[in-house]
C-alpha cells in the first residue's frame, strides 16, 4: 500500500532472484481500513516508492485508483474458511474481505505465476493462501521472513508516525520476543503473556492481543508445544500507532537480525 520499505523491496529482490518478470502494486484500499481516521493518516510517499522500484529493478509499477480496481461493482464476499474471525479478524471488522477483495482482482488483472507476501502479517498470509486455493489454483504464493531495524522493530510503514518516545518504548516488544523466542522451552506461555502485558503497561503500551498458534491452521494453543511450529502473534498501541508482530516458535527462521 505505499510507503515503502526494506521489507517490501526484499519481496522485490526475491522476486528478482527467482528469475520472474517482477510487477509490483501500489494501491491504498479502502475496504482494508474499518477506521476511517487511520485510512486519512495512512502514510504516502509515492516518489520516493517509484525511485525505490525503479533502482530495486522492477519491471512494472502497477498503480491503479479505486474505479479501475472495482470500477461499480460491490464488494464480493469470500470463504476465508473462518480465518477473517478472530485475531486481525476480529480486531478489524472487514479488513480481511477487503484484502481478499483486492487481491481477487490484482489476481485477476495481473495474472500472476507468483505472489510474494511478508511473513509479519502471517495471519493475511494464511487468508490469501485460502483465496488462492479456491479461485487461483494456479498460483503460487511466497512468504518472507520479517525484516527488522537496526533495534529489532519490525519494518513496517506505520512506523514513520511514531514519536521518538512511542519508538523507544516499543522497542520493549521485539526485545522481550527475541528472548521468549529463544528460550521458549524454558516458559510458561500463560506467564509469559502476563509478563508481556505486566512490561507493555510499564512502557505506557497498551496490548490489544497476544495470542500462541499452531503456524499450520492458526488454531489457539495454550501452551507451548515442542512437537509443532507455532506461531506468536501480537498487536499493540504506542500512543495511537497499531503495530503488529508474528514471531515464529521452534521454527528455523525464527530471526531478530537487522536488515
Amino acid at each position: 500500500m505505499g510507503a515503502l520499505h526494506q521489507g517490501h523491496l526484499a519481496l522485490v529482490r526475491q522476486a528478482l532472484k527467482d528469475d520472474l518478470f517482477v510487477v509490483v502494486s501500489i494501491f491504498v484500499n479502502p475496504l482494508q481500513f474499518n477506521n476511517p481516521n487511520d485510512l486519512r493518516h495512512y502514510p504516502s510517499s509515492p516518489e520516493q516508492d517509484r525511485t525505490l522500484l525503479k533502482e530495486a529493478g522492477v519491471h512494472v509499477l502497477y498503480s491503479p485508483n479505486f474505479s479501475a480496481v472495482f470500477g461499480q461493482e460491490q464488494p464480493l464476499a469470500f470463504d476465508l474458511a473462518g480465518l477473517d474471525t478472530y485475531l486481525e479478524g476480529a480486531s478489524r471488522p472487514n479488513h480481511f474481505q477487503g484484502v481478499a477483495n483486492v487481491l481477487y482482482r490484482f489476481f485477476d488483472q495481473v495474472n500472476p505465476q507468483v505472489a510474494y507476501f511478508g511473513l509479519k502479517d502471517y495471519q493475511q498470509v494464511m487468508v490469501v493462501k485460502q483465496l488462492v486455493k479456491q479461485h487461483f489454483p494456479h498460483l503460487t504464493i511466497k512468504a518472507i521472513p520479517t525484516l527488522r531495524d537496526s533495534e529489532g522493530l519490525a519494518l513496517s510503514s506505520r512506523n514513520t508516525r511514531l514519536s521518538p518516545q512511542a519508538y523507544q518504548r516499543s522497542l520493549f516488544v521485539p526485545r522481550f520476543l527475541k528472548v521468549l523466542t529463544h528460550k521458549w522451552s524454558d516458559w510458561n506461555w500463560q506467564e509469559a503473556k502476563m509478563e508481556l502485558e505486566q512490561g507493555m503497561k510499564a512502557n505506557h503500551l497498551t496490548m490489544e492481543y497476544a495470542a500462541l498458534l499452531d503456524a499450520e491452521n492458526l488454531n489457539s494453543l495454550n501452551e507451548f508445544d515442542p512437537n509443532r511450529p507455532m506461531i506468536l502473534s501480537i498487536a499493540w498501541f504506542a500512543e495511537e500507532v497499531r503495530l503488529i508482530d508474528n514471531v515464529p516458535v521452534n521454527q528455523p527462521f525464527t530471526t531478530f537480525e537487522a536488515c
